[in-house]
């Protein structure tokens, strides 16, 4: 489980990546910025244990697509 400290690094890290993916996806500044926030609270409450940064990484981007591709159903 990520601290505060680590959550908040995390997010002004990969804030703007995760706002580009979806803006590509969705083209709508409205919906990116609702899945930034979704993706970003999923990352609050996940009790997940990451080995890395890059498996930080990896693990926000497939989110992002996957709630990307929600909201296309």
């Amino acid at each position: 489980m990520l601290t505060d400290i680590e959550f908040e690094n995390i997010v002004h890290q990969y804030a703007n990546m995760i706002f580009r993916i979806a803006f590509g996806y969705l083209k709508c500044i409205e919906d990116a910025n609702d899945v930034v926030q979704d993706v970003l609270i999923q990352l609050y409450v996940s009790d997940k244990d990451f080995e890395s940064q890059e498996h930080i990484r990896n693990w926000i981007i497939r989110v992002t697509i996957n709630k990307c591709k929600k909201i296309f159903k």
